[in-house]
């Protein structure tokens, strides 16, 4: 099935990045995705490949940086949906957690702020359920949208920290725009999906 739509697709380089791009290509819509070098390329084809996919001339890439504003421009343009993937993840704990954090912050507000000058009709950002989940303790009733975890909360991740900053940030700039977007929160990502390194090339 041929799509002449165009999707952007932030952190093309990441696990649920990639299953997404392979989706899109699957029901035939144009995507671009963003990386943070061209030497990410050859591994996103490679898995991409190794899940089926036969043709890249709907695949295209662009290199950008959550805190620059640097070829975001290019990034949307012709775009008609985003979806918001890209996220730093902490292995070990950064000297400064505020700069750790920026990126998500403010890479949010750079994707949102850039979909809206390229016309975008409709952005999501995928989320995390430690976004709303993490300091809910009443057992008696569900988590809802606005169990806002805290931020300050003893044994919260740095990650969890950044993605709950993150999504408050897109939902006030959506609220003083009027902008339309959509937020899908994870509990779990769990997917069986061959890897580059399972056709015998090295993962970079």
């Amino acid at each position: 099935m041929e799509n002449k739509e165009m999707v952007l697709v932030t952190g093309g380089t990441g696990f649920v990045g990639m299953r997404i791009i392979q989706q899109l290509l699957e029901k035939g819509y144009k995507v671009r995705t963003t990386i943070r070098s061209d030497k990410s390329i050859e591994k996103i084809k490679g898995t991409l490949k190794a899940n089926s996919i036969t043709s890249f001339d709907n695949l295209t890439f662009v290199e950008t940086e959550l805190t620059k504003d640097d070829n975001w421009e290019v990034a949307m343009k012709d775009c008609k949906y985003v979806l918001s993937v890209a996220s730093p993840v902490f292995f070990e704990k950064p000297k400064n957690e505020d700069e750790a954090i920026r990126p998500a912050v403010e890479g949010i507000l750079r994707i949102l702020k850039f979909a809206k000058k390229a016309g975008v009709k409709r952005v999501v950002m995928t989320s995390n359920f430690g976004a709303v989940g993490f300091t809910q303790r009443d057992k008696s009733r569900e988590t809802i949208e606005s169990d806002w975890t805290d931020t300050n909360a003893n044994g919260l991740s740095l990650y969890e920290k950044s993605k709950t900053l993150a999504e408050k940030m897109a939902w006030d700039y959506c609220r003083i725009t009027t902008e339309a977007m959509g937020i899908w929160r994870f509990a779990g990502a769990f997917a069986v999906v061959k890897r580059q390194s399972e056709c015998g090339r090295k993962t970079c």
